[in-house]
């Protein structure tokens, strides 16, 4: 099995970081679209453009589309860039954690779109306030996507890269945040359970109870917090 372990940074919005080797044969990708230090064990290769877009967008269309930047390997595993693992068995166990196709971790502090679309609004409002955030899950909610449906927390995602229909789930999640926000994970919920798809979820909360650190990984703080 080819594994690749990846990120992506658009507009010099962050850098890559040290990583732990894993016990199991991985390859680190790092795609972007500006100047960046090398750190190992990545290698960078260049974020392909996508005109009209938002850096935020940009950088999240291989987060989505894995199969077109890794048509060579059998799974990706999709890692936010101020992500740090430390763990050497973190690819293997988040190989194990996948159902459906994919494996995601679930939201470590919400479980409804429509209550993770105030608290975006309330908690980040320079990085979401020109996004038609409450437009958006006003259509979700005439669709019938109930309340209370489950979350999302997308800072990290293992792809089966052979399964189509999470080729499609991927192609119909990007295709939401472009039509609506970059706030990915309002949709991901919506899309997932149209198309009947219910992701593992990784062992672990993404973030503990005292502090952003989990057996796995450390969340740090981005380069452009904006």
């Amino acid at each position: 099995m080819k594994v690749v372990i990846y990120s992506a940074s658009a507009g010099g919005y962050d850098w890559c970081r040290p990583q732990a080797q894993q016990d199991i044969d991985v390859d680190w990708v790092f795609l972007t679209d500006h100047d960046i230090d090398h750190a190992e064990p990545w290698t960078v290769r260049p974020l392909p453009p996508w005109p009209g877009r938002h850096p935020r967008m940009v950088a999240k269309r291989p987060r989505m589309r894995p199969r077109e930047h890794f048509p060579e390997h059998d799974v990706a595993i999709w890692i936010d860039a101020n992500m740090v693992v430390h763990n050497p068995a973190f690819a293997r166990e988040a190989i194990a954690s996948m159902r459906h196709g994919m494996a995601i971790w679930r939201h470590p502090q919400r479980r409804c779109i429509y209550d993770e679309a105030a608290a975006s609004l309330k908690l980040a409002p320079r990085k979401y306030g020109d996004q038609p955030i409450l437009a958006q899950v006003e259509h979700y909610r005439a669709q019938g996507h109930p309340e209370k449906a489950g979350l999302y927390a997308a800072g990290t995602i293992a792809w089966d890269l052979h399964d189509d229909r999470i080729d499609a789930l991927g192609a119909a999640w990007l295709a939401e945040c472009d039509r609506w926000s970059y706030q990915d994970q309002l949709s991901l919920p919506y899309v997932a359970r149209r198309m009947g798809i219910r992701p593992g979820r990784f062992p672990h909360r993404q973030i503990g109870a005292r502090a952003l650190r989990n057996p796995w990984l450390s969340i740090e703080p981005h380069r452009n917090e904006e």
